[in-house]
């Protein structure tokens, strides 16, 4: 007996065509990508906001270390802030009662109320993730404000304090309190009202930083601290996920227009505060002696004063910027995850598939009930 015959392929189609059959899908390799396919992939691209906001925190440390170093540990920087308490009876008779009025409201059992609050009214609302790194934030601020000013900094006695021990007083507690306050606020509420509570949360702290300067209960550089440290809490809060699932959460995802026009000029009134406290600081730093002067003294308040508005300005403008890179990581990864779109279909009716009788479909280009033989003659294209 002789070996079997090899089944033949099926008449009218190639044997390439058996290995290989094409795609109607498949895109032509000299697709050129376009300009505007380019800037899409780069814009909606991860940014990543952890990062930026590790980063922010440690810039707001930073900012820490730098003010108690050069206004408490020097002596010329504790003269500075002493002239700057002088400074601040210069009509404080206008504004004391209403400051002590505001620091009288603020306490630790203002704090545990403000920590309940915040839980249940974002617990409601079901975002557990940003009402547990903000409640983290508040009892962290407050905790580790007086475990700076009691463990950890120190002042050197120059013989400028007003107090009998001559005790540390940085960071200012009721400062760092509504601080807290200020950055929880921003990490609880949506993309679309953090501006909105940006600005908020700068009002209340600067109010509360002013208050226990004009009352004569810290110095500037106690203020600055606490609002620094408040947003180093902040950024780690961030650079921890605590804005992770913002794409996921009902409403708006995205920062809106009037969102970002309202951090930016935010920014910008901080960064203006920030050139003008600075710019008095120097000129009280190089141009001053001992015997300071009337105006020597106002001089040293007021910037001290608008330091406080400045830093609290900056800080929560620099934390609520941080929800565009958060919701373009989101972006991004909605782009990698959607799937690829087949080139479109042309209206028309669909070409006509010839079938063999055991089933098999033959080329789409021959057409039913023609001699087959004949039609791979005339057509080069279905030869092998």
């Amino acid at each position: 007996m002789g070996r079997p015959a090899p089944t033949p392929p099926h008449r009218g189609v190639s044997r390439r065509t058996q290995r290989q059959p094409q795609r109607s899908d498949a895109v032509p390799y000299d697709r050129v990508v376009t300009l505007d396919e380019s800037f899409a992939t780069l814009k909606d691209r991860p940014a990543h906001p952890r990062l930026w906001g590790a980063l922010l925190a440690c810039a707001a440390f930073a900012g820490l270390i730098a003010v108690w170093w050069l206004l408490v540990v020097t002596a010329t920087g504790q003269f500075l802030e002493q002239s700057a308490l002088w400074g601040s009876r210069i009509g404080a008779r206008f504004v004391t009662d209403h400051a002590r009025l505001l620091l009288h409201l603020v306490s630790l059992p203002a704090a545990i109320v403000l920590v309940l609050v915040i839980l249940l009214g974002v617990l409601w609302r079901g975002s557990r993730r940003r009402a547990l790194h903000a409640a983290a934030v508040v009892v962290g601020v407050n905790l580790s404000t007086q475990v700076l000013k009691q463990w950890v900094l120190w002042r050197p006695d120059y013989g400028y304090s007003l107090r009998y021990d001559g005790a540390n007083t940085l960071p200012s507690g009721h400062t760092a309190m509504a601080a807290s306050a200020a950055v929880a606020l921003v990490l609880v509420v949506g993309p679309q009202w953090r501006g909105v509570a940006a600005w908020v949360g700068a009002l209340m702290t600067t109010a509360m930083g002013y208050s226990t300067l004009v009352c004569q209960w810290h110095r500037p550089a106690d203020i600055l601290a606490a609002i620094f440290l408040a947003v180093a809490w902040g950024g780690a809060a961030v650079g921890a996920g605590a804005w992770e699932r913002d794409a996921d959460d009902p409403g708006p995802s995205r920062l809106p227009a009037h969102g970002r026009r309202a951090i930016a000029l935010l920014g910008a009134i901080g960064g203006l505060g920030g050139v003008a406290a600075v710019g008095m600081e120097l000129w009280m730093w190089f141009g001053t002696t001992d015997d300071a002067s009337r105006t020597d003294v106002f001089i040293a308040y007021a910037a001290g004063s608008v330091g406080t508005m400045a830093a609290a300005c900056g800080g929560l403008a620099a934390l609520a910027g941080l929800t565009s890179r958060t919701v373009g990581a989101a972006a991004g990864r909605r782009l990698k995850t959607a799937p690829e779109q087949g080139p479109a279909r042309t209206s028309g009716p669909e070409p006509t598939k010839a079938v063999q009788p055991g089933g098999a479909a033959v080329n789409p280009g021959l057409e039913p009930g023609k001699d087959t033989a004949q039609q791979l003659t005339t057509d080069p294209a279905t030869t092998s």
